[in-house]
């Protein structure tokens, strides 16, 4: 039973990070049911059955539904971070160009 438990705990601990990683929303909706399915074995095998049961229908089942409808209305991906000091690195360049267009009008003249 103790080896059980620490392969169940692995598992979780695997489906985590996994979520943790992913940029796709929907998968991440459906890892995390296998991660409220690994859930309930283990509350079963604790010995909680009223636990395991709850986890089924709100975890496995209402949550899952509701994250789904949710990135139906809204999009699948999730948008990569900008990081502060590259977001206006565009405009720079930019801002670069026009300086040296300038620069060459004033040469031609």
């Amino acid at each position: 039973m103790y080896f059980l438990d620490l392969i169940l705990i692995s598992f979780l601990v695997t489906i985590a990070l996994i979520i943790l990683f992913s940029r796709d929303l929907l998968y991440c909706t459906m890892i995390f049911s296998a991660y409220s399915f690994f859930s309930v074995i283990i509350w079963q095998e604790l010995g909680a059955p009223d636990l395991a049961l709850i986890e089924a229908v709100v975890g496995v089942g209402i949550t899952s539904i509701i994250f789904i409808v949710a990135i139906r209305k809204t999009e699948r991906y999730e948008e990569e971070e900008i990081i502060p000091d590259e977001r206006f690195n565009h405009l720079k360049r930019l801002y670069n160009e026009s300086d040296k267009k300038e620069e060459s009008r004033e040469r031609i003249l």
